[in-house]
């Protein structure tokens, strides 16, 4: 297909299929009419998704475009009683035992749930020992949340971009000591001083959730807004309670102990072309998240390089302006 390809108002839903490509398409998925409100003042369940694999394996996700609309992000609709209905679900949602998943060089944007990868915790023993996949070359683009959200499976999150607009306070400030500390001044939120256009919030890049197995290299997130160099929101976590059978991180750039992972140990993340240690980062988030949460539990996150085995990347990066620079010329529908 040609960089015109474009499905609107479509789902396509995958149940026990495998040998799957899906490449240069842009793809926005339909509006629920009747989603189910959960959360006031606009948290609704929806229930269509753009693309949704359910127990599928082998697959390559490839150039496409993931969006709302080709327009921008679409605000939810007004209600009664100050509701606010949003009618989309996932752009991409994959569960029930899928696995050996590529996706690269798509761009997913203006969306607020972007890719939820891994069931509820009732399915979770379907998904255990799957789920795995390989995140290359993607550009994120006002993707509020869930870029992606991780359960149960094993991720390669490798030389990506992450472009947002940070109009949120920190979660949390520092210590003199490095300790991370919820901050106490959240009662009132900055508003963004456009109202003429619709730009919500954004929550988070990458969620690491129960028994999530999750590597990061070489990824350029660039923020703008009134806090561009907030790093706080990066991560987040669910359900890290069990020490016994922790979550697993690593950020083969943030170590030198890591051999077995030479291809993966270079560029270093950065933050606006600022170096970024992701491994502190994301330990730093945790600690806030164990302290202002009650789902998760020191020892619920760990770092553990050696759990993940070698894996070559299709290129190779001299630092993270050159992922900038690749991604932003390979992402997406090409001609």
């Amino acid at each position: 297909m040609d960089s015109t390809a474009y499905l609107n108002g479509v789902s396509l839903i995958f149940n026990s299929r495998s040998n799957i490509i899906i490449r240069n398409i842009r793809i926005s998925s339909p509006r629920d009419c009747f989603p189910a409100p959960e959360k006031y003042p606009s948290s609704w369940n929806t229930r269509y998704d753009a693309i949704s694999f359910v127990t599928t394996t082998t697959a390559w996700l490839d150039g496409n475009v993931f969006a709302d609309s080709a327009s921008g992000l679409v605000a939810p609709d007004d209600f009664l009683w100050g509701w606010k209905v949003d009618r989309y679900d996932g752009l991409f949602d994959v569960e029930d035992g899928s696995d050996s998943i590529t996706f690269s060089h798509n761009i997913v944007a203006n969306h607020h749930k972007s890719l939820l990868w891994g069931g509820g915790e009732k399915e979770g023993f379907r998904d255990i020992g799957k789920m795995h996949f390989t995140v290359f070359g993607n550009h994120f683009v006002n993707s509020l949340s869930r870029n992606p959200l991780m359960r149960f499976g094993t991720f390669y999150i490798a030389n990506n971009v992450f472009e947002n607009y940070a109009n949120k306070r920190p979660r949390y400030s520092y210590s003199s000591n490095g300790v991370s500390l919820p901050r106490k001044s959240l009662t009132t939120e900055d508003n963004d001083d456009d109202e003429s256009s619709y730009r919500p919030d954004f929550q988070y890049n990458l969620g690491i959730y129960n028994l999530s197995s999750v590597l990061v290299s070489g990824n350029y997130f660039s923020q703008t807004g009134r806090y561009p160099n907030d790093s706080t929101r990066i991560f987040t976590f669910q359900n890290l309670a069990t020490p016994s059978r922790p979550a697993r991180f690593c950020s083969p750039p943030d170590h030198s102990t890591s051999t077995h992972l030479t291809s993966l140990a270079s560029p270093q993340s950065v933050l606006n072309g600022k170096p970024l240690n992701l491994t502190a980062n994301v330990f730093d988030t945790f600690a806030y998240h164990v302290r202002a949460k009650g789902d998760s539990v020191a020892g619920g996150l760990v770092s553990n390089c050696a759990a993940f085995e070698a894996q070559d990347m299709p290129f190779s990066f001299d630092d993270a302006d050159d992922v900038l620079a690749y991604v932003l010329e390979n992402a997406g529908q090409q001609s």
